[in-house]
């Protein structure tokens, strides 16, 4: 069964055609069903690579970086939470990023 992830922090999502190269950060979420995975992707084309983590393993600090990089240090109170047994809702995460960017994060889903 495959999984809904909501991309939640990027670095390069008002990016424009003109604008100078960087390298993006991405981080997604998929919180059901528990337990919540964390999903990282950096870089393009043949420097690509990124990966789906449990919760507890991105929140470990050699993921502190990537947060950084993709502009999400704002989903480290809500995973810690979360990691702490505390009820998070998707409601409140797509809040807050609408409220930081004024539309709704994509989403993908994982094949089973």
């Amino acid at each position: 069964m495959g999984r809904a992830f909501l991309k939640l922090a990027a670095n390069d999502l008002f990016r424009q055609r003109q604008d100078p190269f960087v390298v993006p950060f991405r981080v997604a979420v998929s919180l059901e069903p528990l337990p919540a995975f964390v999903a990282f992707e950096e870089g393009v084309a043949h420097g690509y690579h990124g990966g789906v983590f449990p919760l507890t393993e991105a929140l470990d600090h050699d993921w502190q970086r990537v947060f950084e990089q993709a502009e999400g240090i704002w989903l480290l109170p809500y995973l810690r939470r979360l990691a702490e047994g505390e009820r998070v809702c998707e409601f409140d995460l797509v809040s807050h990023y609408i409220a930081l960017h004024g539309s709704a994060p994509e989403t993908f889903a994982t094949k089973g």
